[in-house]
């Protein structure tokens, strides 16, 4: 997971060297300790068949660079396979697991909290400019054991400090949060054990203060669909009502985003001085269309769609991921369609209709609170990922891998 956090790993041949030497050890711990066949998991099939779209519209365009990228994305994928298949045989699931992304969570969530009070009160801190060779940007550097800033906001009243850490910015941070925050949440519902809600309590402060609009509505949505899964039959998921529930939850939660952003963008532009403007405001002017947007403004769906109809098999990940890129699209729906085409869509929606269907609405209608905790850190992780990501990272496979290895097991010790 250090893939995602450049600010310690900020080389590229390093993150490389990384990433390959735990797909081996990985491979060689399967090995070692597999037995019988590996799961028929139709997840593996339709995640690979995304990929695998774009490797072939970069193939057809002679772009070696999608293919790396793709290539990158199939060791994620195999991240995910072997996490699956290791433990696969065990009656639970080791507490490990999630006791090493919770403990990091709350080192990093206290760390974050520190440094923004520290702003706030406008202490000494001695704040200086660091340059990131991988992501190519500055960051505010407090200290190294205080974690680094890439927005600092300065307002009538104060200055706002968007938490980042060691990601490379604050709605990366946010992204990793979401494990901790609702897994901690789900062990102190589930064992009382204080320890776990001061935790989450941490956590979730942390999560505030990178003041990321994706995470909001994320976390939004996710919290929205449990209630309203929650709120009416315990039944399994069988009914043509569910699924008209769901859709409607989207819709009704989608509209109230739209409102509460356009409401905060007003606020904004009559109190230019407020915090909310000052957080809102992003080092650019508040009356702007992506102000209020759920989606960012540079996804140019418009532009990809254009572009499609010229070639409906799509560019590769090369125009999206490289220094070349020809559209910036940050949300993960965008990205996808322009690499895979049109037909990119299919393993997209049967992604997430089998995954929603049989992992996430089961947990979520169980009674377990860390089956619950699996279910919505993998929504809001996806939701995320509309407004900015890629669905792919090693965030979101360990999340589905929870997710998945969850639903007919408990933790270990919990």
């Amino acid at each position: 997971m250090l893939e995602t956090v450049t600010l310690i790993v900020s080389n590229n041949t390093i993150d490389n060297l990384i990433q390959l030497s735990c797909i081996c050890l990985m491979g060689i711990f399967y090995l070692i300790k597999r037995s019988g066949r590996f799961s028929n998991n139709n997840v593996y099939i339709f995640i690979g068949l995304l990929i695998i779209l774009s490797i072939v519209a970069s193939t057809l365009r002679l772009d070696g660079e999608g293919v790396i990228q793709a290539v990158k994305y199939l060791i994620n994928l195999a991240f995910l396979f072997f996490v699956i298949e290791f433990y696969r045989k065990d009656s639970l699931v080791p507490s490990y697991i999630v006791g090493i992304i919770d403990s990091i969570g709350v080192i990093i969530a206290v760390q974050c909290i520190i440094l923004f009070l520290l702003v706030f009160f406008n202490l000494p801190i001695g704040m200086k400019q660091v340059y990131n060779s991988r992501v190519e940007i500055y960051y505010r550097s407090a200290d190294f054991f205080l974690g680094y800033a890439n927005s600092i906001h300065h307002s009538a009243s104060g200055n706002i400090l968007r938490a980042a850490s060691y990601f490379p910015e604050p709605a990366k941070l946010a992204h990793f949060m979401y494990i901790p925050m609702f897994f901690m949440f789900g062990k102190f519902k589930k064992t009382k054990r204080y320890k776990y809600f001061w935790g989450g309590s941490a956590a979730l402060l942390c999560f505030i203060l990178t003041f990321s609009r994706a995470g909001y509505v994320a976390l939004a949505a996710a919290i929205f669909i449990y209630l309203f899964l929650r709120s009416k039959t315990e039944k399994p998921f069988t009914s043509k009502q569910d699924i008209l529930k769901i859709i409607l939850a989207i819709c009704v939660f989608m509209v109230s985003a739209v409102l509460l952003l356009y409401a905060l963008d007003y606020y904004s532009l009559k109190n230019p001085n407020s915090r909310i403007s000052s957080i809102f405001d992003r080092g650019n002017n508040v009356n702007t269309k992506d102000t209020v947007s759920l989606i960012r403004t540079t996804s140019n769906y418009g532009r990809v769609i254009e572009a499609l109809n010229k070639n409906p098999l799509g560019y590769g990940l090369g125009w999206t991921l490289t220094k070349r890129q020809e559209f910036i699209l940050p949300s993960a729906p965008g990205m996808w369609l322009y690499s895979s085409g049109y037909l990119g869509i299919v393993p997209v929606i049967l992604f997430f209709c089998f995954v929603g269907i049989k992992y996430c609405i089961p947990c979520i209608k169980s009674k377990n609170p860390i089956k619950i905790a699996a279910a919505l850190s993998f929504i809001s992780m996806y939701v995320h990922d509309v407004s900015y990501g890629t669905w792919m990272s090693i965030n979101n496979m360990f999340a589905l891998s929870l997710l998945i290895m969850l639903k007919n097991r408990d933790l270990e010790g919990i």
